[in-house]
């Protein structure tokens, strides 16, 4: 569509118009006063005579007065292409700079290393990790009780306790006692408060490391002798009584390192107290030693004190 200017005749600005106005009146968008469209004849712009008879009522139009064309900047196209691309080479150079969460988008992709061996020690943890971590700590399993039938997986992973001849026992130290008497302790005067014995009966050359019994109420050849050894009065000397059957034991050595035998232990006793020991322990292996190597029973080694037994009593 073409467009035509001419000068306005009240004030002399140009005035821009549509070459199908030509003819017409317009209003000057600067003086506000009417102005004649001319018309175009020849290349020139001049003043339409029009026959009176032929000659159409004008209609008056609002000229766009618009002035010279200005060029447009090409500043704002190329700052909406660059600055998505700055962002993302941002966003691009933080990830890869970051082990962590670069460990994390090749997961996500499927190039990384799986969640079971992630690459950093302190990778962020996920949703269930966080859970798991805040989450409150589990309860103490329950205390062990007296029963002549039992499973392994229910002695407890703490120091051996239990009640002898009616009284709460706690296992101060373990040791052997004559070469292949396991002996559970409480108590520093001699004799001991109370005591909870295993005879094993180990033969000439015996090793105990890896060693295990498990003996049942209904046994009755074969197995150690249990004992339980206490203080009816403090004054006195102690009692003893032995039972070579009808108890239930679940005894358990595991590999000897730096001098030290592991165990763990579970026996019950069919006494009207009903006596009972449950937990894990060690042992030196000084005397288990001599045995192996001579056949001979060896006298045992005095037993240490733990910090426990001694501030039990009161012994500096």
């Amino acid at each position: 569509m073409s467009e035509l200017q001419f000068t306005c005749p009240s004030c002399g600005k140009p005035i821009h118009c549509d070459e199908q106005l030509h003819g017409q009146q317009v209003v000057c968008p600067i003086c506000q006063n009417k102005a004649m469209v001319p018309s175009k004849t020849g290349g020139r712009l001049s003043v339409a005579t029009m026959d009176p008879a032929k000659q159409v009522a004008p209609t008056t139009q609002v000229a766009d007065f618009r002035g010279p064309a200005k060029k447009k900047s090409p500043l704002p196209g190329i700052l909406k292409t660059v600055i998505p691309l700055l962002i993302l080479a941002g966003a691009a150079y933080y990830v890869m700079t970051n082990p962590d969460l670069k460990a994390r988008m090749l997961r996500l992709i499927g190039k990384g290393e799986s969640e079971e061996t992630p690459a950093a020690t302190n990778a962020i943890p996920d949703a269930a990790a966080l859970a798991a971590t805040n989450a409150p700590p589990a309860p103490p399993p329950p205390p062990p009780v007296w029963s002549l039938t039992f499973n392994i997986n229910e002695i407890p992973r703490t120091a051996v306790r239990g009640r002898v001849a009616g009284t709460d026992f706690t296992g101060d130290m373990a040791y052997f006692e004559g070469g292949s008497t396991l002996v559970f302790r409480q108590g520093t005067n001699p004799p001991p408060d109370r005591e909870f014995v295993v005879y094993l009966k180990l033969r000439p050359g015996e090793k105990l490391e890896g060693r295990s019994w498990n003996v049942t109420a209904k046994d009755r050849t074969g197995i150690p002798q249990l004992a339980k050894r206490w203080k009816p009065n403090p004054r006195y000397g102690q009692s003893k009584t032995f039972y070579s059957t009808g108890y239930a034991m679940k005894l358990e050595f595991g590999n000897a390192k730096d001098g030290q035998l592991p165990g763990k232990i579970y026996a019950a006793l069919p006494d009207p107290e009903k006596s009972f020991i449950a937990g894990t322990f060690t042992v030196t292996t000084n005397i288990t030693s001599a045995v192996q190597a001579t056949g001979q029973e060896a006298q045992p080694a005095a037993p240490t004190m733990t910090p426990e037994m001694r501030q039990r009593y009161g012994i500096k």
